[in-house]
């Protein structure tokens, strides 16, 4: 199944970290980030990948190039959009070049589940969106997901309490069929939590919680990014 990966944003909580570069292209132990999503991706076995970004973001595309001249991989491609539209505008706009069904990330999230087993979970649902949940009792950062009865309930970056215990994993499995019509800038949690709130067309997987996610979208995900990486020479 082909992998989406949303690599457009300001990052503007790491500027003071990345500068003028792209938060996906930042140093993580002596390897650009993306780079080493690129092996995470290979080793979980996708191979489809389609990489969607915006503004100028040349180093990200110069990355993308280098990678599949050196392993000789040819299903990494590319869509550009010259200005920002938002995470959901970004699929308005490339949605002629996605496939029917797809999995859907974000290049400053490092996930380390495995991508077969909710691949084949999308499929079985039948449902025209799934989202991955890992159970986080705010551990990492704030969850964002009241999961009851094996169903997401609601989903809001803004909710708290002792009843919301799971977070958005960030991993997604989307219809191309939930993009007809659409576009211009667009916000896909917005998106997500309408669809959660109005709609039975969100189905759910529980990450396993050793599975957790790594990210570089912020000064702390950094941090402890840098440190995993670390742990792993």
């Amino acid at each position: 199944m082909q992998l989406v990966v949303l690599a457009g944003g300001l990052g503007t909580r790491m500027k003071a970290i990345t500068g003028d570069t792209p938060k996906c292209m930042v140093d993580v132990e002596g390897q650009p980030f993306l780079c080493r999503q690129f092996d995470n991706w290979e080793r979980k076995g996708v191979g489809d990948i389609l990489i969607c970004t915006s503004g100028d973001e040349s180093s990200i595309i110069q990355e993308i190039e280098d990678h599949i001249f050196s392993n000789g991989c040819k299903e990494i491609s590319t869509y550009y959009e010259k200005a920002p539209t938002g995470t959901l505008g970004a699929l308005y706009a490339a949605r002629d070049y996605l496939n029917e069904r797809f999995l859907l990330t974000f290049a400053d999230s490092y996930l380390t589940c495995d991508f077969a087993k909710v691949e084949k979970a999308f499929i079985q649902s039948d449902k025209p969106i799934l989202m991955t949940i890992l159970k986080n009792k705010n551990n990492w950062v704030q969850s964002n997901v009241l999961y009851r009865a094996g169903h997401i309930q609601m989903y809001d970056k803004s909710l708290h309490g002792k009843l919301v215990e799971y977070i958005d994993y960030g991993l997604y499995g989307f219809s191309r069929d939930m993009l007809n019509g659409k576009k211009g800038p667009a916000d896909l949690s917005q998106f997500l939590s309408e669809k959660v709130f109005k709609s039975d067309d969100v189905a759910s997987y529980v990450i396993p919680e050793k599975d957790r996610f790594y990210e570089v979208g912020s000064p702390e995900g950094y941090a402890e990014t840098c440190e995993y990486f670390r742990g792993k020479k």
